[in-house]
């Protein structure tokens, strides 16, 4: 997924503009420790939101055993994403291994996206979104207040490893790997859905059409159609 910074707009679900604080940190810390979206939601308040994953590429073990391809498929089909609660957010969390792409947002309790905004993945009605960006770093942006006490935890968390000097970067911080999620960030054998892959490249290609136009700010793009 190309990189922008986040746009302004009524968005998913109308929060107010202009009162937004973002925080970016690599998916490897100076320490050469991997940060998972779980760590990244140990600092975050959100069970009082309802969360919808909209995109995600990756691996590891899915909630009730379901394939990863199968999840990543059924968040780009629904017209407005996973639904997920705070535990079943945090389970399905603690068990991804590697993150590729990922647009995560959270939504006042009760309510629910916009079936078009998610469409043009205008995100900036959304409280609080998590962002993965082509296996490089994580974005997270708080809508809802600025400075967000949620940021400056995870800014103390990245900075935390940079200030790290032991090489191992064992300590508080950064949650170890996962044995499987030693290697390259990207896998020669499982191209991400959201990187333009031939369709014989795409696992279950062949049944389905991806939909869903990867659009939260200008200059992000992709070529998928709309969801009819």
């Amino acid at each position: 997924m190309p990189d922008a910074s986040a746009d302004a707009g009524d968005g998913v679900s109308g929060a107010a503009a202009g009162t937004s604080d973002t925080v970016e940190i690599p998916m490897r810390g100076p320490s050469g420790r991997r940060v998972h979206l779980r760590d990244l939601l140990h600092h975050v308040p959100g069970d009082r939101w309802a969360w919808h994953l909209l995109e995600f590429t990756g691996t590891g073990r899915m909630p009730g055993g379901r394939p990863v391809p199968e999840v990543e498929e059924a968040a780009l089909a629904s017209p407005t994403g996973l639904p997920f609660d705070w535990p079943a957010l945090r389970e399905f969390a603690d068990g991804v291994e590697q993150t590729w792409d990922l647009v995560l947002i959270a939504l006042p309790e009760g309510a629910g996206p916009d079936p078009v905004a998610v469409a043009a993945m205008d995100l900036s009605g959304s409280l609080f979104v998590i962002e993965a960006l082509d296996s490089t770093k994580w974005r997270v942006t708080d809508r809802g207040t600025a400075p967000s006490r949620a940021l400056a935890a995870l800014r103390a968390f990245r900075d935390r490893d940079r200030a790290r000097t032991r090489p191992s970067g064992t300590g508080p911080g950064l949650s170890p790997d996962h044995p499987s999620g030693t290697g390259p960030e990207l896998s020669p054998d499982r191209p991400s859905l959201t990187r333009n892959a031939p369709p014989s490249a795409v696992p279950g290609a062949a049944r389905r059409t991806p939909c869903r136009t990867r659009n939260a700010s200008p200059g992000r793009t992709t070529s998928r159609p709309a969801c009819p």
